[in-house]
């Protein structure tokens, strides 16, 4: 079932009620959402869009809609789920939370992967609550492990990284393709569910791409130049060496030299922590202390109208 909350970013206030405590509004549609499941805003449309797989009547992976977001009547949208892609094969239970990946927002499209679709990237127009001209594009190299808590993205510019559980791809939204002299290719270590993130230079310019494993306290990363694609060592003094509760579910996000993740321990009640680091200096943001944001945590995202 999929599920859209909606709070007052300035005050938390819910912005809907249903009653019985209830805030978030219910989609009719049978759906499951992915591990990282976000959801896009058009203002033109006052609708919310989310990636998510479909069940029933028909078996899809594709793009839901709820309307009237800004309303006190939030509603399925009059076309609820656009399909882009059907996975041949029946998708059931929690299958379809694990066959379904992490969006990324570039401009107003929206590109996904989904283990079930094969090698694949998806997109959906936002602009003309479509499937992008041509799509699924095809990304079949590098190949590797491929499933649901593999399948993330980062957009950098222009690109979408992506990975595949030990290899790193890269693809070119202006040419639809993957991206010219780049690489990619084996780390040698599978990042399990891990997020992808920028090294950065002093100046917040990327220099390298990174995939982020997943395994606690044994936690590894494996970079890779976004000049060329080759692979190289990840920089000196990660983040990761402040806290053993070494969690990735999504917890990673870059704001110009900085870069915030999120730890969560490796044990109920699951206390998870953000800490900061920045690349200009190569040591913690200063003035930041470790926010403590209660108990199982799974992602953090910078504030696109306010990054400090």
């Amino acid at each position: 079932t999929l599920y859209l909350d909606c709070h007052n970013s300035k005050t938390g206030a819910a912005c809907w009620d249903f009653g019985g405590g209830r805030t978030a509004f219910q989609s009719s549609g049978a759906y499951y959402t992915p591990w990282q499941s976000t959801g896009y805003y058009m203002p033109t449309t006052d609708s919310v869009w989310t990636f998510v797989g479909r069940n029933s009547p028909t078996n899809a992976f594709g793009m839901a809609c709820i309307k009237n977001v800004s309303t006190g009547t939030p509603a399925d949208c009059d076309t609820p789920f656009v399909s882009l892609r059907q996975p041949g094969y029946g998708i059931s239970g929690a299958w379809g939370a694990y066959g379904t990946g992490e969006g990324v927002r570039v401009g107003d499209r929206v590109y996904s992967r989904a283990a079930r679709s094969g090698e694949n990237l998806l997109c959906f127009d936002l602009s003309t609550a479509a499937a992008c001209p041509s799509q699924p594009y095809n990304i079949g190299s590098p190949t590797g492990v491929n499933n649901g808590g593999n399948n993330r993205l980062l957009a950098s510019g222009n690109r979408v990284y992506f990975s595949t559980g030990n290899a790193l791809g890269c693809f070119d939204t202006t040419t639809n393709a993957l991206c010219a002299g780049f690489a990619g290719g084996s780390g040698g270590t599978t990042y399990a569910a891990g997020a992808l993130y920028l090294v950065t230079d002093a100046g917040g310019t990327a220099t390298k791409v990174c995939a982020y494993g997943t395994n606690y306290a044994n936690s590894s990363a494996g970079c890779w130049k976004v000049s060329d694609g080759t692979a190289t060592t990840p920089a000196t003094n990660q983040p990761f060496v402040f806290s053993a509760q070494a969690e990735g579910w999504g917890a990673i996000a870059n704001a110009g030299s900085k870069l915030y993740y999120l730890a969560m321990a490796s044990s109920a009640p699951y206390a998870t922590t953000v800490w900061c680091w920045d690349y200009a200096t190569a040591a913690a943001c200063a003035g930041f202390t470790e926010a403590q944001i209660g108990n199982g945590g799974y992602t953090v995202i910078v504030d696109p109208t306010d990054p400090t």
